[in-house]
């Protein structure tokens, strides 16, 4: 037979004479049965003079949650071809083997290269950052979008073909007859 845990929802204050619990608690419990009914009874029978308090929740604020927008398959191609760049290896292939091997299997592309990035890029001693790789992310399509602007602004492109003055300027379709 299996023993179910029992959880402590409700907790003594013996120094202002309170029983605290959560909202949720206090919700359960006025339902007049079940474990936690029974719990706040037995807190109840123990310490009749007690008065109730809801616990407030407070969130941390000194820890902003961390997002990962943008955190995708192009970024993590992006991140892989720029530590390519700073540190003269070739880890790129490996990331596009790895999202080609997942196509073929028809596994998610995004979970498969994630493992693959933690796998080669998080240890104990140098976790991965998203902030960090977001700024090298960020410099490495920067520098490729000045190589790519660079690169077209030395070689003109061919002119189109100009109109002649005998083509007409707007092109004339047949008339639509409303039935």
């Amino acid at each position: 037979m299996k023993k179910s845990k029992v959880v402590a929802r409700f907790t003594l204050d013996f120094v202002h004479k309170k029983i605290v619990g959560t909202q949720t608690s206090f919700d359960l419990a006025s339902k007049g049965s079940g474990p936690v009914y029974e719990e706040l009874m037995k807190l109840v029978k123990n310490h009749p003079d007690f008065k109730f308090k809801i616990k407030e929740l407070t969130q941390r604020s000194d820890k902003p949650k961390e997002t990962y927008k943008g955190f995708n398959v192009e970024f993590i191609k992006d991140y892989f071809s720029a530590r390519d760049e700073l540190d003269g290896t070739n880890k790129r292939a490996e990331i596009d083997a790895t999202i080609e091997y997942a196509e073929s299997m028809k596994f998610s592309r995004l979970l498969e290269a994630k493992k693959t990035l933690y796998s080669i890029y998080d240890s104990e001693d140098a976790p991965f950052s998203f902030k960090e790789a977001e700024k090298v992310v960020r410099d490495y399509r920067i520098r490729h979008l000045k190589n790519d602007d660079g690169a077209s602004g030395s070689e003109k492109e061919p002119e189109a073909d100009k109109p002649d003055d005998t083509e007409p300027a707007i092109a004339e379709y047949p008339s639509v007859v409303n039935v």
